[in-house]
Formats: structure tokens, C-alpha cells, sequence
């Protein structure tokens, strides 16, 4: 074959398949960052749906390639045809597969999670027990890539994932009441929780400000502070604002301060079921 000694030709044939595999990947490449160029404007949920389905059908392609190349590389430099080819094939295919335990067992967690819908590309996830937070950049049959607010990307294998909690998209409301001899206080704290700058990346996505109060007598007044927050910065309340107000506004409150943060519809969904097991 090409005027070259037989060790040569079967070099030469192995090389020429590695690069038809790097020029498909490449293509591949291009196309899907065409495709996700040329998608007009979703609804969110057809969104995440399509930038799923992309991620997914790109990492199959990539495997689909990589592992023909490899397969026509072993063929190339065995030189054999018919049934020793194909025996030599199977043989590969075993050795590669005791191999890659892990890819196959990653491969498997991946396509149950897409099977069951878990999550997609998009949604806002913690990963467990890493306890990991952010949203999912890509989805593939072997790993989740996963950013956080800061920006720091996490590669997790899905064999790894024991445990995944999806929060949701809209802000999370938090309710906080406390009753207090001093307003004021409460109000100048609530002002200056306001005005804070970014947090670790992180800010109220709605002031804090009184929504409520009632007069409980002897001077002392409950009220009802509201706020929200991106899913999974919960802590600028429990931590930021409870540490301002106990800090700036302590000496006039009375009792333990609580942080309400259920969801209204969930705690609708429970009280039915209580309802109807009694």
C-alpha cells in the first residue's frame, strides 16, 4: 500500500485515521456552536431542554468518534482481515472495557440520570456529598460540569454523584420575625443591610424592609421583615442580615429571631396530604 514497506503503510493508514478523527471532532465542534448560534429566543424550560439535548448529543458524537478511531487503529496495525480481525476487535473491545471500569460505570450514572430527567443544562444544582453548588454547564454520558457563583468549575464524574438537590429557578423569599422594643434600630439595621455591595459575588435580590408588624402591648412591637435571595444564598440572611440586626438593633429585641423560608405551594402540597391521611 502506498509504495511503502508493509510496517510503514500500516503506520501510515493508523496515522491518516487519527487525523479523520481529530477533523470529525473539529467538525463536531463547529457545528454544535452553529447550532446553539443560529437557536432563536425559548421559553427557559425549552431552553435548558435544548442546550440538554445539544450537550449530550455532542459528548455521544465525541465518544461514538474516538472509540471508531480506536478500533480502526487496532485493524490498521494488525493487518489481518476477515475473522482474526474481528476476533482481534472483540479482544480490544474486552481489554479496553476491564480498562475503563470507571467510564463504563459513569457512562451507566449518566444515562439514568438523562433517562429520569435529574437535571439539565441550566438548572441550579448541589451535588452530593461534595455538596457543590452552582449551575450545570454540561451534561454528558461520563461527567457533570457544574460552575458556581464565583465562577470555579467542578468536573464531576456521574458515578460520584450519590445525591443531586435541584433548586429552583425563581428567588427564594425569606421571612423574618422578631419582636422588639426599638424600631428604629431594626429600621436603620435594615437600611444598612441595603446598602451592603456585593457579598462573596452574592446580593439580596430584594431589600430588606418591614412587611409587617403588630402592636404585642407594653411598648414591645413583632414584626415582619421580607427579603429574597438566588437559590442557594440563604446565608446572607441567616448570617448577614441576623448579624446586623442582633448586632445594631439586639439590645431592643426580645426573644429568639425566626427565618421562615418554606415554600408557600409546598406547604400547601403538605397540609393536603396531612388532610387527607387524617
Amino acid at each position: 500500500m502506498f509504495g511503502l514497506p508493509e510496517w510503514a503503510s500500516r503506520l501510515l493508514l493508523a496515522a491518516i485515521i487519527v487525523a479523520a478523527a481529530f477533523v470529525v471532532l473539529a467538525l463536531i465542534r463547529r457545528g454544535i456552536a452553529r447550532l446553539a448560534a443560529r437557536s432563536g429566543p425559548l421559553e427557559p424550560g425549552r431552553a435548558r431542554q435544548r442546550q440538554t439535548a445539544v450537550a449530550v448529543f455532542a459528548t455521544g458524537a465525541r465518544y461514538v468518534v474516538l472509540v471508531a478511531a480506536a478500533i480502526g487503529v487496532a485493524l490498521a496495525l494488525s493487518g489481518s482481515g476477515g475473522v482474526a480481525a474481528l476476533s482481534g476487535t472483540a479482544l480490544l473491545i474486552v481489554v479496553v472495557g476491564f480498562a475503563a471500569q470507571r467510564l463504563l460505570a459513569d457512562v451507566i450514572a449518566g444515562a439514568f440520570i438523562l433517562f429520569e430527567g435529574q437535571y439539565g443544562v441550566g438548572d441550579i444544582i448541589t451535588l452530593k456529598p461534595m455538596d457543590f453548588t452552582g449551575v450545570v454547564e454540561e451534561l454528558g454520558l461520563r461527567a457533570t460540569v457544574v460552575r458556581d457563583l464565583n465562577g470555579d468549575v467542578c468536573f464531576v464524574p456521574n458515578s460520584m454523584i450519590q445525591g443531586v438537590r435541584r433548586l429552583p429557578h425563581a428567588h427564594r423569599t425569606l421571612d423574618i420575625e422578631l419582636v422588639t422594643r426599638d424600631v428604629a434600630a431594626v429600621e436603620a439595621a435594615l437600611r444598612h443591610a441595603g446598602r451592603l455591595g456585593p457579598l462573596r459575588g452574592a446580593r439580596f435580590a430584594t431589600a430588606p424592609h418591614i412587611a409587617g408588624r403588630v402592636d404585642v402591648g407594653t411598648g414591645l412591637v413583632g414584626l415582619r421583615i421580607r427579603t429574597a435571595v438566588a437559590p442557594s444564598l440563604e446565608w446572607l440572611v441567616r448570617d448577614v442580615l441576623l448579624g446586623l440586626l442582633r448586632a445594631e438593633a439586639g439590645e431592643g429585641i426580645v426573644g429568639e429571631i425566626v427565618v421562615l423560608d418554606a415554600d408557600p405551594q409546598v406547604v400547601t402540597a403538605y397540609q393536603d396530604a396531612l388532610a387527607g391521611g387524617i
